[in-house]
């Protein structure tokens, strides 16, 4: 982070959000049975229900609780990943604007919730779906299709995704690069955008449904090691471009 203007923090954090949210699209259109429409409409009155609680600016946390545990309910009672009703539950708690967002609940309730996330949920959910064998036949099967497609995708997929569609939006006049941010910045963050783990390890478990067990269960551990070390990958070329950018800056604002 003291490698690189603010600007390229907030990009890549804002990026890593969003492509949570992707993820959870991807788990929604691809990864849900067959929709049960009642239960499907139930939980989609109680999020209308919620989203007149927030217009309303209601800050007691009962009906967005509730409501969450409802819809929650009522998703996976219908087929639908239940993640999704987490997230749209988190998109109607009111949050305020620039100027009072600190005493609303959304801003409030994160605050709150952030350690039981990261020192609670965050382990519980490394410990109950990142377990894997570190045995020879793993690290060979990085070589079958599987593997090598994982890797490719968080090592080449989205670094390239990102800083082409970056590049296009900048070139286009849709958006405007920082000043002080250089092209370099944004290919060593896209690099670094391609290290994954809760989502890509989600998503493998939630693959190869259509297999035996036996066979869906090494197929599960080959995904997550071809994650991880997708993740290595991409964890030590962002590095240590971006160190290397570093260096080069600081040794031309030395000479001038």
């Amino acid at each position: 982070a003291k490698r690189v203007p603010r600007s390229v923090i907030g990009f890549l954090t804002a990026l890593a959000i969003v492509d949570d949210l992707g993820g959870i699209v991807v788990i929604a259109l691809f990864y849900s049975t067959s929709i049960q429409w009642t239960a499907l409409g139930a939980g989609l009155a109680v999020l209308m229900v919620m989203a007149l609680f927030s217009w309303k600016n209601v800050h007691h946390p009962l009906p967005y609780v509730l409501g969450g545990v409802l819809t929650w309910y009522a998703f996976y009672q219908a087929g639908i990943h239940p993640t999704v009703a987490g997230v749209l539950t988190g998109f109607l708690i009111p949050a305020g604007t620039e100027n009072t967002q600190h005493s609303h609940p959304l801003h409030l309730w994160e605050h709150k919730l952030s350690p039981w996330s990261a020192f609670l949920i965050m382990p519980i959910f490394a410990l109950g779906n990142a377990g894997i064998s570190m045995t020879s036949e793993s690290f060979a099967s990085l070589a079958s299709p599987i593997g090598l497609g994982i890797i490719a995708g968080l090592f080449l997929g989205k670094p390239l995704g990102i800083f082409t569609t970056v590049f296009l939006m900048v070139k286009l006049g849709i958006a405007k690069k920082p000043e002080g941010a250089k092209w370099m910045h944004y290919l060593g963050a896209s690099i670094l955008a391609g290290i994954g783990f809760t989502m890509s390890i989600f998503v493998d478990t939630l693959s190869f449904g259509d297999q035996t067990p036996e066979v869906m269960a090494r197929l599960r551990d080959m995904g997550k090691v071809a994650v991880l070390m997708g993740s290595l990958c991409a964890g030590i070329l962002g590095s240590v471009l971006i160190n290397i950018i570093h260096g080069i800056e600081s040794r031309k604002a030395v000479k001038a």
